[in-house]
């Protein structure tokens, strides 16, 4: 019986990486501003606790920086290209 483990990634890590990987692409630049956790969440059809993890994931890897009541702002290319290249190796 040959069965394919499937391993599905948590919501908050695929969001963390579409973020990351926009800025790669030049979608969101260094100091521009980015939508609030609530927005974030209603974008794309998460709760608002999934929004602020991926954000957390993204904060700890100093690609951003999240103010409470202020959004979050984008703070390196250079860490999210290699976030996104380690996810692609």
């Amino acid at each position: 019986m040959d069965k394919k483990v499937q391993i599905k990634q948590p919501k908050y890590q695929l969001i963390a990486e579409d973020i990351a990987a926009k800025i790669v692409e030049g979608k969101y630049v260094v100091g521009e501003k980015i939508y609030a956790r609530s927005s974030l969440a209603s974008q794309y059809g998460v709760s608002a606790e999934t929004a602020r993890r991926a954000i957390s994931v993204l904060q700890d890897l100093n690609i951003v920086e999240a103010t409470k009541g202020s959004g979050v702002l984008i703070l390196s290319y250079e860490h999210a290209a290699e976030f996104v290249h380690r996810l692609t190796d």
